[in-house]
């Protein structure tokens, strides 16, 4: 693992951006950067997290403890690019994602968001009846009320 800063040539003048990157081994072989931080200790101990996690999959073993934690604290898109390149079970990706939740980009507070409006959706797409898909998401529901801390759908009005 290697961290470095890009740089880049503009109009004859050589620039450095401002974020550091880090370089992995994946377990494939292949060596691929990721954008970490502007500090660089910090890049650095991201980029030591992220070897971490490529040696365990590349010896099949599953991330446990401290690794763990760093996994779930990390964003989305940065998980997504991990199980492109082998570093992480991509099943591990929707692990943290709710099953039922509000849309908080909804000013409304009716759109929900999660596995189940995504089956919901689906559904739709492939043109199953209206009716149907309100009961299936009705079902749903009742289901996600009685899961303990799971995420409860809005009341009705």
């Amino acid at each position: 693992m290697r961290t470095y800063r890009q740089a880049y040539t503009r109009n004859g003048k050589t620039f450095r951006v401002v974020k550091w990157y880090c370089e992995i081994e994946c377990p494939d072989g292949a060596r691929r950067a990721l954008p970490a931080f502007t500090d660089r200790e910090a890049s650095a101990a991201f980029g030591r997290k992220i070897q971490k996690l490529a040696e365990r999959a590349a010896s099949h073993e599953e991330p446990a403890g401290e690794l763990l934690r760093f996994l779930e604290d990390l964003p989305d898109a940065t998980r997504a690019r991990l199980a492109s390149w082998g570093i992480l079970d991509p099943s591990r990706i929707v692990r943290g994602r709710p099953l039922w939740e509000l849309d908080p980009t909804d000013p409304e507070k009716k759109r929900r968001i999660g596995h189940a409006a995504e089956y919901l959706d689906t559904l739709h797409a492939a043109e199953v009846s209206e009716e149907h898909c309100k009961e299936l998401g009705a079902c749903i529901g009742k289901y996600a009320n009685v899961l303990p801390g799971a995420a409860r759908p809005a009341p009705r009005p």
